[in-house]
């Protein structure tokens, strides 16, 4: 999980990037006072939207995870079954020949 955490971090400075940017964007609007206003507002925002939302990724990651976990355990489950008929074809087939 600490790579999960990792990645929710990076996720929370490119989101509050990315206010920055859109504020930066919509302050350019009133000159350059606006553009720093602007920016500076929406790096917080960004901020605040990246921190709220690293909890929605852990979910996600999470539920990632399981659907991982029980497709390896249902394509295992199959593999052995088809493993267990192809022992039994062959022990028939030796057992009492091929006709």
């Amino acid at each position: 999980m600490s790579e999960v955490r990792r990645d929710n971090n990076a996720n929370t400075f490119k989101t509050a990037a990315s206010g920055v940017k859109a504020g930066a964007a919509i302050g350019s609007v009133a000159g350059p006072v606006g553009t720093a206003i602007g920016s500076v507002i929406g790096g917080i925002g960004g901020f605040i939207g990246g921190l709220f939302g690293g909890a929605k990724r852990r979910r996600e990651a999470a539920r990632r995870l399981e659907q991982a976990r029980v497709k390896g355990i249902n394509t295992n489950a199959y593999n052995m079954s088809s493993a267990q008929s192809d022992y039994l074809t062959n022990d028939y087939y030796n057992t009492n020949g091929t006709t």
